[in-house]
């Protein structure tokens, strides 16, 4: 089963400082690498998308200008694109400068992509915008109706007072895809208008098509990430995200400047064999770099151990949290100190595998499986499957080897 892993960029990939961590970069790398099928999905162009995530060098399609357009990230190379008819565009930008409303349109003109606007007639909060992309090579500044109007229009962004951009986004939203928000970073008010058949859900869907595959799965921050999430198979929020958005979610991530995304994803694809075959990537207890937990996910763990029945009562966050195998840690089976003294990082490795004592632990864990399915939720269980119940999985190829 192939599944696609799709995820917003501003406040979800992205930090605060506006770029992506060189944690996120090697996860996302490496794991477009090993064969993770990825994208994320912007209101950004190709050009400044490129920028923030200029440590992502691994080759994977991107969903652009909130789903006008999916590029290849390596190459530039367009893979699909959903474009205003030409009669539409022109109507909607006479509609908008009849009130004195100026937009950015976005288009490719004689096979360039420019994004224009009426130079002499913009207002300060447009003007801020487009001076922020001075040396674009896309701006292209016009003094007249007919230059505005030129080229195979894709997005239209206003940016205006919510008096006057209320309306139309009433009037539009039925018709069109609109997103009418504040920037996150300017706090100024946007209304942006795309081609009905041009969203992030929408691109998601064609993307997951052209790509073959069964299964979606989406990470997002805030309220223009609801469609996104509606036709997920899984989706998750950052810490950081709307309440609404975290209404919606399957499970809430660490924040967009811890890394979120990229740690999920890590522990979702990446695994770290334990002495006895548990999987501490994928483990609720596992706190070691770069898989720290927040407070309230250990609470919640250890209510859950109690639950469960590894414990009798509900434990402190301290006691619940686990740093891995070490030989002065607790262990039932004496396992962890076996594997020191052998010398071995586990006992798949051992020439006595599988021996009395790893045998008698795979016996009680499986043990507690019935419980499991019993008190944990879908989510729970799948991820205590991973961690705990696949130890000969894990522990059988290397003994192989």
């Amino acid at each position: 089963m192939k599944t696609l892993y799709v995820s917003d960029l501003d406040g979800t990939l992205l930090r605060s400082d506006q770029q992506t961590s060189e944690f996120t970069n090697q996860t996302i790398n490496a794991l477009v690498e090993d064969g993770m099928l990825f994208s994320y999905a912007t209101a950004r162009s190709y050009n400044t998308a490129h920028k923030v995530t200029a440590g992502m060098t691994a080759a994977f399609p991107v969903i652009l200008y909130n789903g006008a357009f999916i590029l290849d990230n390596a190459t530039g190379r367009m893979l699909l694109k959903n474009f205003f008819e030409k009669e539409e565009a022109v109507d909607l930008i006479r509609e908008l400068v009849a009130k004195e409303i100026y937009p950015i349109v976005y288009a490719f003109v004689q096979g360039e992509e420019k994004f224009s606007y009426r130079d002499d007639k913009i207002n300060s909060a447009t003007r801020e915008f487009v001076e922020s992309r001075a040396g674009d090579k896309r701006d292209r500044p016009v003094t007249d109706m007919e230059a505005l109007l030129a080229g195979d229009i894709f997005y239209l962004a206003c940016i205006d007072t919510p008096e006057k951009l209320a309306p139309f986004y009433e009037t539009y939203d039925p018709v069109y895809h609109c997103v009418y928000q504040r920037d996150i970073y300017s706090h100024e008010q946007w209304l942006e208008i795309m081609p009905q058949a041009a969203s992030k859900s929408r691109a998601a869907l064609q993307l997951k098509e052209y790509l073959g595959c069964d299964r979606l799965v989406v990470f997002g921050d805030n309220v223009n990430d609801l469609d996104l999430f509606r036709i997920a198979d899984e989706a998750y929020a950052v810490a950081n995200a709307v309440p609404e958005l975290k209404e919606a979610a399957d499970g809430v991530l660490a924040s967009n400047d811890e890394d979120g995304v990229a740690k999920w994803l890590r522990q979702r694809f990446t695994k770290i064999i334990a002495a006895c075959g548990n999987d501490c990537a994928a483990c609720p207890r596992y706190v070691a770099h770069p898989y720290e937990k927040m407070d309230e996910e250990l609470s919640h763990t250890a209510e859950l151990w109690m639950k469960i029945g590894y414990r009798d009562h509900i434990v402190s966050n301290e006691e619940i949290s686990c740093t891995g195998c070490k030989p002065e840690n607790w262990c039932r089976y004496q396992i962890v100190k076996c594997c020191a003294e052998r010398k071995v990082a586990n006992c798949g490795e051992c020439v006595e595998y599988p021996c009395t004592q790893v045998k008698e632990c795979f016996a009680v864990t499986k043990s507690f499986e019935p419980r499991c399915h019993q008190v944990c939720t879908e989510e729970e269980y799948e991820q205590m499957k991973k961690a705990f119940f696949e130890k000969e999985e894990n522990l059988n190829p290397i003994s192989r080897k």
